[in-house]
C-alpha cells in the first residue's frame, strides 16, 4: 500500500515537471468576474455611466476601456473606474479620449479586467452609443406648488451633470404676494442637480427655491423658465423658454420618525418649506394637545404649545431632541421628562426677516420613553497597540467585545447602551476613550475631566476625552497600560529595554516618561548574583543624592544601585493631608535594605502639580490601596511643594516628600 502511494506520487510530480527539470506552474489562476451590461446612450465629455456585474472584489485592481469602431473605424477609449460595490462600477468617459476620438455612433464592446496577485479575469458587455461634443437641453412647462428653500422638479430631455458639466435654471416673471404685494421675479445661473444622483437621468432635475427672491409669504407666480446646459470644456447651450406657474405654500410637516423616542434621541422631521443653513431664516414647530402619564394621568400643554426648535438640515429635513429643563431638586414637569404619550399636532412656522408663516397643524402621537444613556466606547490606535504588552495584540477583537460584556453585566437593570461605532440616532451621548498610556504621564488608571458633578443626571453628552477648556490642559479617558501596576510579577523580571540616563527621564507633556508610567532607568549592578541587565517596570527606590539639590527634599530619578527583583515602591502625587482620607503605606523595601520611610518622585516641571489638572496618589508599582489606582474628579486640589520655601526658583521642581 505505501509503495503504491509513493509511486502515484512519483507521477503526479513527473506530470508537473518539464523535460529540461523545471517545474511547470501552470496557468494563473483565474479570478470570476461578470459583465451584465452598461446603461449609458449617449457619450459626452466626462459622461459617467454604471456598470452591472459580479466579482468586482474591493483589493482587485479594476481597468476598463471600450473597443470598437466609430465612423468607420477603429477605436479604443480608455475608462476610469471607480467600484461602487462587488456588483457595481462607475466609469468615466474622460474629455480629453472623447473629443480625441470625434462625434457619431459608436458600436463595439466595453471590456472589465480585474487583477489580484497572480489572479486576472476578464469580461465584456456589448455597448452602442451616440458621442456627442454637448447637447441642446429641452424642458417642459412647469406648473406646480412650491415652497421655500425647497427642491422644485423640472422635467425635459438631455439636461447634464457630474463631469459633464452643470444644467442651470433661469426664471423670470411676476410675483403676487397674499396680502397683494407685486414682486418682479428675473434670477439667472440657478444651479439645478439630478434628482436620483446614484443612477442619473437626463429627464429630470431639480433647484431649490430661495426665500431671498420674494420672501417666505405664499403667493402666485407667473413667467417663464429657461435651462442652460454649461459643459465642463466650455461649451454652452439653451432651451427655449417655456411657461412657468408656481404657487408658494406655507410649511408642512409631512412625516415625523421616530413616533417614540427618549431624552436626547434624534427625531426626524420630514417636509417642506423649512428655512436655516445658508439661505437664513429659523424653523420652528409648536407641539400642542395632551400629555397622559403611563398612570393615566392627562395634562394639557401649556397655551400655545410647546416651543421646540430643531437643528435645520434641509428644507425638507429638521432634526431635534427632547431637552427638558430641570429645577435644583432635579424635578422636572417639562415634556421629555417623565415618560408618557402625547397625543395631538406639530404646527411649523417660519421667519424670514420680518415675516413670519405658519403652517398647517399635522396629527401626532408620540411617546417619550424613560431616559436611555448612551456611551460610545471610542477605542484608540494606542489601545490595539498597548495589548502587546499584555500578549493580547492579536485578540483585540474579542477583547473590546469582553468589556462590553462587563459593562453590559455590571450595569444590568441601568438603562444604559454601549456602542462601538457613534451613533447616528442620538444626538446626545457620552464618549468614553480607551487609549494606551496615559497622556498625562501619571500612569493613571484613567480621568474623569468632565465639567463639574452632575447631579441630576442632565447631561447625557459627557465626553471622558482628550482635553477640554475646563480640564486645565489634562487628558481624560482610560489608559490601559497603568493597569500593568496591578500584576504581581511588574518589576521581577528584566526588561530588554535599553537603560536610560537621568536626563531623559523628564517628562514632556501628552509623552509618558520612564518614570512617570512604565520603568525608571538604573545602571545595572557591577556585580553580586541578583544584578539585573538593564531596567525594572517598578520604580526602584532611588537613593539621596550625594551633593544638594535645587529641591533638597526630591529623590534621584535614577539610581546606581538596584535593589532584588522583588523590590517595589510607590511613585505618587500626593494630595492635602486629611483626617478622614484614607491612609495607605508604600510597598515593604526587602530585607537586605534599610526602611527609611516613604519613597516619593516628583516631576521637575514649571508650576505645580495643579497646572495638569491631575490629583490623587497614584501607584506604579506595589499593593494598590482604595485611595489611589482610581480615575479621579478633576475637581480635586492637589497638594504641591513649592522649592520657593528652600530658596530656589518656583520653576525648578514640584512635589514633596
Amino acid at each position: 500500500m505505501r509503495a503504491a502511494a509513493l509511486a502515484a506520487l512519483g507521477l503526479l510530480l513527473t506530470a508537473c515537471t518539464t523535460a529540461d527539470g523545471t517545474r511547470d506552474e501552470g496557468p494563473p489562476p483565474t479570478l470570476p468576474i461578470t459583465v451584465e451590461g452598461v446603461q449609458v446612450d449617449v457619450i459626452l465629455p466626462g459622461t459617467a455611466a454604471m456598470v452591472t456585474g459580479s466579482g468586482f472584489l474591493s483589493d482587485a485592481l479594476i481597468e476598463a476601456r471600450v473597443v470598437g469602431t466609430l465612423a468607420g473605424r477603429d477605436v479604443e477609449l480608455p475608462l476610469t473606474v471607480e467600484r461602487v460595490n462587488d456588483l457595481a462600477l462607475q466609469v468615466v468617459f474622460e474629455a480629453a479620449d472623447v473629443e480625441r476620438v470625434g462625434a457619431g455612433d459608436l458600436a463595439g464592446e466595453l471590456i472589465v479586467t480585474a487583477r489580484l496577485g497572480e489572479a486576472t479575469g476578464e469580461a465584456a458587455t456589448p455597448i452602442r452609443a451616440r458621442i456627442e461634443p454637448g447637447l441642446v437641453p429641452q424642458v417642459q412647462p412647469l406648473t406646480s406648488g412650491i415652497f421655500p428653500a425647497s427642491p422644485v422638479v423640472v422635467r425635459g430631455a438631455d439636461f447634464i451633470a457630474g463631469e459633464e458639466g452643470r444644467t442651470l435654471v433661469a426664471l423670470r416673471g411676476d410675483f403676487v404676494s397674499e396680502s397683494g404685494e407685486r414682486k418682479s421675479l428675473d434670477v439667472v445661473d440657478v444651479e439645478a442637480t439630478p434628482v436620483t444622483p446614484v443612477d442619473f437621468r437626463r429627464d429630470a432635475l431639480q433647484f431649490t427655491f430661495s426665500p431671498t427672491w420674494v420672501g417666505i409669504e405664499p403667493g402666485h407666480f407667473e413667467g417663464e423658465i429657461r435651462v442652460d446646459n454649461v459643459g465642463a470644456t466650455g461649451w454652452r447651450q439653451a432651451s427655449a423658454p417655456v411657461s412657468a406657474v408656481l404657487d408658494l405654500l406655507p410649511p408642512v410637516v409631512e412625516e415625523v420618525s421616530p413616533l417614540a423616542a427618549s431624552r436626547g434621541q434624534a427625531v426626524f422631521i420630514h417636509g417642506q418649506g423649512f428655512l436655516g443653513g445658508v439661505e437664513g431664516g429659523l424653523t420652528t414647530f409648536r407641539l400642542e394637545g395632551e400629555f397622559r402619564t403611563p398612570e393615566g394621568l392627562g395634562v394639557a400643554t401649556p397655551p400655545g404649545g410647546v416651543l421646540v426648535s430643531p437643528t435645520w438640515r434641509s428644507g425638507t429635513e429638521l432634526v431635534f431632541s427632547l431637552d427638558p429643563p430641570y429645577e435644583f431638586d432635579c424635578s422636572s414637569t417639562a415634556l421629555g421628562a417623565v415618560p408618557g404619550t402625547l397625543i395631538g399636532t406639530a404646527t411649523p412656522e417660519i421667519t424670514f426677516g420680518n415675516q413670519v408663516v405658519v403652517g398647517s397643524p399635522t396629527p401626532l402621537e408620540f411617546d417619550i420613553l424613560p431616559t436611555r444613556q448612551v456611551i460610545y466606547l471610542k477605542f484608540l490606535p494606542a489601545f490595539t497597540d498597548s495589548l502587546r504588552l499584555f500578549g493580547l495584540r492579536n485578540v483585540s477583537g474579542p477583547v473590546k467585545d469582553r468589556v462590553v460584556e462587563v459593562i453590559e453585566r455590571d450595569y444590568a437593570g441601568v438603562n444604559l447602551e454601549v456602542r462601538l461605532l457613534p451613533p447616528d440616532d442620538f444626538l446626545e451621548f457620552g464618549t468614553v476613550e480607551i487609549g494606551g498610556p496615559d497622556p498625562n504621564a501619571q500612569q493613571l488608571f484613567g480621568l474623569d475631566n468632565t465639567t463639574g458633578l452632575d447631579r441630576c443626571n442632565l447631561r447625557l453628552d459627557d465626553n471622558l476625552a482628550g482635553q477640554n477648556a475646563d480640564s486645565n490642559g489634562a487628558y481624560g479617558g482610560i489608559f490601559v497600560e497603568s493597569f500593568l501596576q496591578l500584576s504581581p510579577r511588574a518589576g521581577t523580571t528584566p526588561s530588554p529595554i535599553r537603560p536610560s540616563t537621568p536626563s531623559s527621564i523628564r517628562s514632556s507633556r501628552g509623552r509618558w516618561t520612564p518614570t512617570s508610567t512604565r520603568a525608571a532607568a538604573a545602571t545595572p549592578r557591577s556585580s553580586g548574583p541578583s544584578a539585573p541587565s538593564a531596567i525594572w517596570w517598578a520604580t526602584p527606590p532611588p537613593t539621596r543624592s550625594a551633593t544638594p539639590s535645587a529641591c533638597p527634599w526630591r529623590r534621584a530619578a535614577a539610581s546606581t544601585t538596584m535593589p532584588p527583583a522583588t523590590g517595589r515602591s510607590w511613585t505618587a502625587a500626593p494630595i492635602a493631608p486629611s483626617p478622614s482620607a484614607p491612609s495607605w503605606s508604600p510597598a515593604p523595601r526587602p530585607s537586605s535594605r534599610p526602611r527609611t520611610g516613604p519613597t516619593w518622585s516628583a516631576s521637575c516641571r514649571s508650576g505645580s502639580q495643579e497646572s495638569s489638572g491631575i490629583s490623587g496618589c497614584y501607584p506604579s508599582g506595589g499593593p494598590l490601596d482604595p485611595a489611589v489606582g482610581v480615575a479621579r474628579k478633576r475637581s480635586s486640589r492637589p497638594w504641591t511643594g513649592s522649592s520657593r520655601s528652600q530658596g530656589q526658583p518656583r520653576s525648578a521642581c514640584a512635589g514633596s516628600r
